[in-house]
């Protein structure tokens, strides 16, 4: 009782400010004269306001005031359609790494971190003037999970190790955009159709990427690209013995590998059900690009990301006789790749090295790495500190025990700057996300959703094993991907009881 009368309160108040408005400002808070004579002309002098701006202010400040007429648009297109905001911000987590090569010291970050906050506030305002305060599945394991990564995040301030609160900010506004996405996905994902469209984008964008990577593996970098990497130290991790790993338009072949990998575990899973035709060829292309742009990015912990979930695919469906028998050709090409006789290829050679354990320096390199760092572990249970590793160690908190040294692990990340209880919380998230994609895998029935489910299980179980030689998870895009897929796992039994029109179901 108290809570109705306290929402009612609020909705009164909120009603009372929205009628209080000019009837100009509710017109245009409303979206409703936008397309008028007006509207149009208003439009048009923001347009050409906006590029006078970016033509005096010049590179980055004009790009900046770009970027805010750009929000701006995203705001009026939430309330008018929400799920293309929400794509929009989707394809900006792919569009920002192109513009942190061009300058780095323009905080793109913040920028694209922006694009959900808008969303959510939109959703709120929304809410609040239909009187539904509801959000769908709330109360699922999942979302306590993640609201207890963000407490933890709190606890972290008072870590004595860690001296540094702008490092702190920084690591909690990212946690807490990718908590965000997952709550506006919960959200916005009403219907089949949504799910739809959220692959249709993502591999889309992951096709386009990994075609670009070929262009750069074939006809090299541009002009920008080439003065990005040589002038940061990062070019001993992208050249290696000469020879460069393929980007695309990422700011990591670790990152760009991963990416691929998970579009690629999507698009097989989905490639298998398509009737002979044009549209499995097609299919099959893209899936072709994305296999290149991963083996051209280098990055071994994608490729064993490929054979990793086929053993998980397997053992879930070991029963199923149909299933094992069509294993056996990637098993079979997979061991035509390893034995074949040739030598001289760098990215053959670099795919199976991921695969050679400890006959690989590298391996070996960070096995002793991991094991000197171990006492560390053991005596901070609640670690260093947050950003007093890698290279951010040496921005944030200069002099720090920790600095510079390279985790590779997400997992080790954070045992060294959270403790192995911060490791706890975040590998009891992990394996709720797996669990709820799991059972909600084992519930679906209707035929299309059930093959989504699949795809969607399986790529969530290969970056959660690649998280254990990168900071896989959490690199951009590939966490829009996987927050975004968490949330829809969640509603998915809802999702699959409007197919099926049966009662709501609970996730």
């Amino acid at each position: 009782m108290e809570r109705n009368q306290r929402r009612f309160y609020y909705e009164n108040h909120f009603n009372l400010a929205f009628a209080s408005m000019s009837p100009a400002f509710q017109d245009i808070f409303n979206i409703k004269k936008i397309n008028s004579p007006l509207g149009i002309t208003l439009l048009l002098l923001l347009s050409i306001g906006t590029t006078l701006m970016v033509v005096l202010l010049g590179w980055p400040y004009g790009i900046i005031v770009l970027a805010l007429v750009l929000s701006l648009f995203i705001v009026l297109i939430a309330f008018i359609n929400p799920q293309l905001a929400y794509f929009i911000y989707f394809v900006s987590g792919y569009l920002v790494t192109i513009f942190l090569k061009l300058n780095e010291e323009v905080p793109w970050g913040v920028v694209a971190n922006v694009f959900p906050i808008l969303i959510f506030f939109v959703l709120i305002i929304q809410k609040l003037r239909s009187g539904n305060l509801k959000w769908p599945n709330f109360n699922s394991p999942v979302s306590y999970s993640l609201i207890g990564i963000l407490f933890w995040y709190g606890l972290e301030i008072a870590n004595p190790e860690g001296h540094a609160i702008l490092g702190w900010i920084q690591a909690l506004r990212e946690i807490l955009t990718y908590v965000i996405t997952f709550y506006i996905t919960l959200e916005l994902c009403r219907d089949a159709k949504f799910v739809q469209n959220f692959i249709k984008v993502w591999l889309t964008c992951s096709v386009i990427s990994g075609i670009y990577g070929c262009i750069q593996q074939h006809f090299g970098f541009l002009p920008f690209e080439l003065y990005w990497l040589y002038t940061m130290p990062r070019n001993q991790l992208i050249i290696v013995d000469g020879i460069p790993r393929i980007f695309s338009i990422f700011v990591s072949p670790t990152t760009f590998g991963i990416s691929m990998s998970m579009a690629a575990i999507m698009a097989i899973t989905i490639f298998g059900t398509i009737k002979a035709g044009l549209s499995k060829f097609l299919w099959a292309i893209a899936i072709v690009f994305m296999l290149l742009g991963m083996a051209y990015s280098g990055t071994r912990t994608a490729s064993f990301m490929l054979p990793a979930t086929l053993v998980f695919y397997l053992v879930m469906n070991f029963n199923n006789r149909t299933v094992v028998a069509y294993s056996l050709i990637p098993i079979a090409i997979f061991a035509i790749i390893m034995v074949l006789p040739i030598y001289s290829n760098y990215t053959l050679n670099r795919f199976r090295s991921a695969f050679e354990g400890n006959k690989d320096p590298s391996y070996n390199v960070r096995d002793i790495n991991r094991h000197n760092i171990q006492p560390y572990m053991h005596t901070h249970p609640i670690g260093g500190g947050i950003m007093t590793t890698n290279e951010e160690g040496f921005k944030f908190n200069p002099g720090h025990a920790l600095n510079g040294w390279a985790t590779d692990s997400g997992y080790v990340k954070i045992a060294l700057e959270q403790g192995y209880i911060g490791l706890l919380v975040y590998c009891f998230s992990y394996w709720i996300i797996l669990y709820i994609a799991l059972k909600n895998y084992l519930k679906v029935k209707a035929p299309l959703l059930k093959i989504y489910s699949l795809g969607f299980l399986l790529v969530l179980y290969s970056i959660t094993v690649a998280h254990l030689t990168q900071d896989a998870i959490y690199e951009h895009p590939n966490v829009f991907v996987y927050f975004g897929l968490a949330a829809i796992m969640v509603k998915m039994p809802e999702l699959d009881a409007q197919e099926n029109k049966l009662l709501p179901v609970e996730a």
